[in-house]
């Protein structure tokens, strides 16, 4: 067997019309998945200096780590506690306290503020815009602070806070994740809320396992906690990411090690803000992805519920360009 210009393999090498196929579609390589990260301290690893409001960008294939996003450059000095990646390379974020931001004021900590980026890596250049407030999310006291959140747009967001929080009479603890849509702006006009993790099923209830980062990638989930965790099948520190597979008949969930920080310098963090993304999604080459070399952002709109009518809806308002 043999590869027909990379998208097809030969199986036979019959020229006849025998009724069988003589070619099949080439296997394709698994996407390449690149972690962003962000710290609750400073530091350094992979030769790369970062501080608490800087997200760190590394390539588990190639073992780089770079800096994706520097926030003192666009004028933030404050710990970036929650992140997620829009389809469009843009960046929502949330802060551990209260924060002004250049063209912005002061935001809250429960705010998802968006960065939308014409420069990153060790130049990075931008503008703020107001994402959307927590008193939108009903996320209003200290307690409900954002700290960890996956969101594709504001009207499907997913996220957890640093304790209990209270939205429209459900209950979430710190080890939980509340999933919140929002369909008012297209077609039925309406919103609900749910648990989309229940931490306590899997133990999770110390202080230390407040959940502290959350990403998605399709069906798969990946969490950081704020130190140490141990769960029936597993444990580890808040250095570590672990992954969430659910058993379609029965619902249990069973958690596998997706990234043990310890293994890549990273041991002495803790991931406060985690996204994962494919390097297909960026337009750059992996041997682009180094220390020194900035990203560039960009990909396909990812729908929420397969439909075409899914996309971020434009926000235009309070916008200020930093970093230039």
């Amino acid at each position: 067997m043999k590869a027909n210009g990379g998208n097809q393999t030969r199986l036979t090498n019959n020229l006849g019309y025998d009724g069988q196929p003589d070619w099949k579609p080439a296997a394709q390589a698994s996407p390449e998945k690149v972690l962003l990260l962000s710290s609750s301290s400073g530091g350094k690893v992979g030769g790369v200096t970062f501080r608490d409001e800087d997200i760190l960008a590394y390539n588990p294939r190639t073992a780089r780590w770079s800096l994706y996003f520097d926030g003192t450059d666009v004028g933030l000095t404050t710990d970036i506690d929650a992140l997620s990646r829009l389809w469009d390379g843009s960046l929502v974020m949330s802060f551990n306290v209260p924060t002004t931001l250049p063209g912005l004021g002061l935001v809250d900590d429960s705010d998802l503020v968006r960065f939308v980026p014409t420069g990153l890596g060790p130049n990075t250049t931008g503008a703020f815009t107001t994402f959307i407030s927590g008193s939108r999310l009903e996320t209003t006291t200290d307690a409900e602070d954002i700290d960890a959140l996956y969101s594709v747009t504001m009207y499907a967001i997913d996220f957890s806070a640093i304790g209990r929080a209270n939205v429209s009479g459900l209950i979430a603890q710190d080890e939980d994740v509340i999933h919140h849509s929002d369909d008012s702006y297209y077609r039925y006009g309406y919103e609900w809320w749910r648990l989309f993790l229940d931490g306590s099923q899997l133990l999770l209830t110390n202080a230390s396992e407040d959940i502290s980062g959350f990403g998605r990638d399709g069906e798969h989930t990946y969490y950081s906690t704020l130190g140490a965790f141990a769960m029936p099948g597993l444990n580890g520190t808040g250095a570590d990411i672990f992954e969430l597979t659910e058993d379609p008949a029965s619902g249990q969930l069973t958690p596998t090690m997706f990234w043990d920080g310890s293994q890549y310098g990273f041991g002495a963090e803790v991931i406060d803000a985690l996204e994962i993304v494919y390097l297909t999604d960026l337009p750059i080459s992996a041997a682009d992805f180094t220390v020194d070399e900035p990203a560039e952002v960009g990909d396909e709109v990812d729908d929420v519920d397969g439909s075409e009518e899914d996309r971020l809806r434009p926000l235009q308002e309070n916008q200020s360009s930093v970093g230039a």
